[in-house]
């Protein structure tokens, strides 16, 4: 998997140091209507998703590692968060979409291949599809 404790370690320094997902949280609620749902795709740790979680009316984090995701309740459960789920699933099965329903907003935050975003998931979202990417 992408995620080892290693990686963690330094992806949760780097975001503290740098204010980075903080910052790109306030930059999502100046564009975003408080209130709405979010469905971040690829959510890893979901640093992103975690601030904004007094923002947004509902959060799903998806991701593939099953470690991360766990890691990811057992926080949402610690800090008792009653408006955010977390599930280990592969963003690209059809399945996927059967066993959620639809968000206001989907989020990709440098997961997976842009070209493919609109054309794969496009009618899984009601107003936005958040694209957050370095490249």
């Amino acid at each position: 998997m992408f995620w080892n404790e290693e990686r963690l370690k330094w992806y949760f320094i780097a975001s503290v140091y740098t204010k980075y997902h903080k910052n790109m949280a306030n930059v999502l609620k100046s564009i975003i209507p408080k209130g709405e749902s979010l469905m971040d795709l690829g959510s890893g740790p979901a640093l992103l998703s975690l601030e904004l979680k007094d923002y947004f009316k509902e959060i799903l984090a998806i991701d593939f590692d099953e470690s991360v995701i766990s890691l990811l309740n057992k926080k949402i459960e610690k800090e008792n968060i009653k408006n955010f789920k977390a599930y280990s699933f592969d963003c690209y099965d059809e399945k996927l979409f059967l066993n959620f329903s639809k968000k206001d907003n989907i989020l990709f935050s440098h997961f997976g291949k842009i070209e493919e975003y609109f054309s794969y998931f496009k009618n899984f979202f009601n107003k936005r599809m958040i694209i957050i990417r370095n490249d």
